[in-house]
């Protein structure tokens, strides 16, 4: 645990370039990241304690890591100027690579193996709920599938075709096909007038009449502000069961199963498919040398998922 006194004043000589919210994001990086480690003192970490405390931040790509290492490590080396802690314990930390952090629990916090992982998962966490978060499930859903945040809020009732277990995302003009509890599951949304709601000391609230697929009892047509919030208001409860929903990582979660489902019937995709690599990660622009580096680091990080999920 770090005294509140030193960060205050690391805060104050390291944010000339920070405006407010630099500064408090920073500030709550750093006290999280050393919460994970509270029982140990400053001065005794070690580089193992370093590693487990990484682990536990959420650095699911090399860029998150990197940036997230950098502001730790600046304070590291702050801290070692003022007189706390060791040249050993700074090295310690500066030398920790990506590939040391152990990032298994965020797969089974963040992600889904499939489809069928996902709807479960849903059912299980919200079933004392009736259909309070019945909006929240849908665009959950519906991003597994492919279909971006602010594409999903485009989607009409319309679109929806339940006779043959279709949706099309107006965006692209996709048709999707979807799995038969997904498809039943969208129609009883669609056709929902009411859900139920503990606001307002908890009764049944009626949706505003939208041509929308994604509504509420106010908006009848979601912005991704409000798509936001309604995720936001998913974390305590899911937290209760070990899991976390983040609009990303469920679409990412959707993106590497169809990947692997390519590779189950195409063979393991190389790192000079590029085509298929820009394909899966909707790439239209030129293969330059550092879209070429962007899409074969996007493509580790699929198969360090595959590797944990599948193996």
């Amino acid at each position: 645990m770090i005294e509140q006194g030193i960060l205050d004043k690391y805060i104050d000589e390291s944010s000339f370039n920070m405006n407010d919210a630099s500064r408090q994001k920073t500030r709550l990086v750093i006290t999280k990241f050393f919460e994970y480690k509270s029982d140990v003192a400053y001065a005794d970490l070690t580089k193992q304690d370093f590693v487990d405390m990484l682990s536990q931040a959420a650095c699911m790509s090399i860029n998150s890591f990197l940036s997230y290492k950098s502001t730790i490590n600046d304070f590291i080396k702050w801290m070692y100027e003022q007189g706390y802690g060791s040249e050993q314990l700074s090295r310690d930390f500066a030398q920790i690579q990506y590939a040391d952090i152990n990032r298994s629990a965020f797969y089974t916090r963040y992600y889904f193996s499939d489809l069928q992982d996902l709807f479960s998962t849903l059912e299980t966490i919200f079933e004392d709920r009736g259909s309070e978060f019945d909006t929240f499930k849908a665009a959950a859903l519906l991003i597994w599938y492919g279909i971006e945040p602010k594409e999903v809020l485009e989607i009409l009732k319309s679109n929806l075709n339940e006779d043959e277990d279709t949706i099309e995302n107006p965006a692209t003009g996709q048709i999707i096909s979807l799995s038969k509890d997904v498809s039943y599951f969208l129609a009883k949304y669609k056709n929902d007038d009411t859900y139920d709601s503990r606001k307002m000391g908890g009764r049944v609230l009626s949706y505003v009449k939208s041509k929308y697929l994604l509504r509420s009892y106010r908006n009848a047509h979601l912005t991704l502000s409000q798509l936001s919030n309604v995720q936001s208001s998913t974390l305590k409860i899911a937290d209760e069961h070990g899991k976390q929903f983040q609009w990303k990582r469920i679409y990412l979660s959707g993106l590497y199963y169809r990947m692997y489902e390519y590779e189950q019937a195409n063979g393991e995709i190389s790192r000079s498919d590029f085509e298929v690599l820009k394909a899966f990660f909707k790439v239209q622009d030129d293969l330059t040398p550092q879209r070429k580096t962007d899409l074969l680091r996007k493509l580790s990080e699929y198969q360090e998922f595959k590797s944990y999920m599948y193996s």
